[in-house]
């Protein structure tokens, strides 16, 4: 980004434009990289895209054969073994609707 940290505290860099700069550091940088992990490696987009592709072969594994096995999802970062699923809880059923209700609109 052309900034040298040797200016910090000075007119050329102050703290304020280091935190600015920090907060909006690109994704694949080494700084973002190095504090969210794996989980940086993916954009939104790519998350969108997979969830896409897993639900199309979801699709066509319904639709398929009969004792086909359940397609597994296509791996992401930050979730090990492919066990995240939509849908799943480990909740019961008053804990989920009193979740629920308390997100409901008031009025």
């Amino acid at each position: 980004m052309g900034v040298d940290l040797g200016d910090l505290g000075s007119e050329r860099l102050s703290f304020r434009r280091l935190r600015v700069l920090l907060s909006h550091l690109p994704q694949e940088s080494r700084t973002v990289r190095a504090i969210a992990g794996d989980k940086a490696m993916w954009s939104l987009t790519d998350h969108l895209l997979a969830a896409g592709v897993d639900a199309l072969r979801i699709a066509n594994w319904q639709r398929g054969k009969k004792g086909a096995k359940r397609p597994k999802p296509i791996p992401r970062p930050g979730v090990k073994d492919g066990k995240r699923r939509i849908g799943k809880t480990d909740a019961n059923p008053r804990q989920v609707a009193r979740f629920l209700a308390s997100r409901a609109p008031k009025g």
